[in-house]
């Protein structure tokens, strides 16, 4: 059947706020699943000896495997018969979502590089931020580090197995070299800067410079080298003179 409840005793006020943190994380997971808060708290010597007002109730064993964070998953998953939504959680908890901006992301992928759990991922075809929900520690590097402070942590506990695989948060149709038609960047981040350069900076008055941030790294090159401003071509080669040359002179 289990345990009704926990109760945690404190020798002292530094014992209690050092399992204060926990106690609420508990809490809010017992609230989420319509259970009542005080199955878990922290109490005095005195308390002990008053009964306590959460009867127990007959449950089918679960099967607790994994690490800490797959049991309690399946712990407050079996609190109740059907949670439907995620559970709020206090900051700074361990577990949650994150929620990109889209108007702000550029798709950079700084946050997947910089993920130590793996939580945040790409994908293989296209610009797009991937998440997988139970493996994400909010940690805060991604939201701290994000060039363009378009992500925000949530601190929750989803139980479905939607959080088990990796969902799509945010992401775009990669842009076509106009050359060659290979995708590369970001379409609406290339588009911003043709849009932010031309007729606006001396570099791009030109269309064919224009051209250029249109392209793929290989079509770029070959147009910069054999382009009328090519930095590398040199004059037209003189024709060479022989001894012939003078003897008729």
């Amino acid at each position: 059947a289990g345990y009704a409840e926990v109760l945690i005793l404190a020798d002292n006020e530094l014992d209690r706020r050092a399992v204060t943190a926990e106690v609420e994380l508990a809490q809010a997971m017992l609230k989420g699943t319509h259970n009542s808060p005080s199955r878990v708290r922290v109490i005095s010597a005195i308390e002990l000896c008053d009964a306590g007002d959460n009867a127990g109730r007959v449950s089918d064993p679960v099967l607790l495997v994994g690490g800490r964070r797959d049991i309690t998953r399946v712990t407050v998953a079996a609190m109740s018969d059907k949670i439907e939504e995620p559970i709020p959680l206090p900051v700074g908890a361990p577990y949650g979502a994150i929620e990109i901006d889209s108007d702000k992301c550029t798709l950079c992928l700084a946050c997947v590089s910089l993920c130590p759990t793996g939580a945040l991922g790409d994908h293989p075809d296209r610009p797009e931020v991937q998440f997988t929900e139970n493996a994400c520690v909010q940690c805060g590097i991604c939201e701290s580090t994000c060039p363009e402070t378009a992500i925000t942590l949530k601190p929750q506990l989803d139980v479905s197995k939607a959080a088990l695989s990796a969902r799509a948060l945010h992401g775009e149709e990669p842009f076509e070299c106009i050359k060659c038609g290979t995708p590369f960047g970001v379409a609406s981040t290339i588009n911003r800067i043709v849009e932010k350069l031309e007729n606006q900076h001396w570099m791009y008055k030109n269309s064919d410079n224009v051209q250029l941030i249109k392209m793929c790294d290989d079509c770029r090159v070959k147009s910069q080298f054999h382009g009328d401003n090519a930095p590398m071509a040199a004059g037209e080669r003189p024709r060479v003179r022989t001894s012939d040359d003078y003897l008729d002179s």
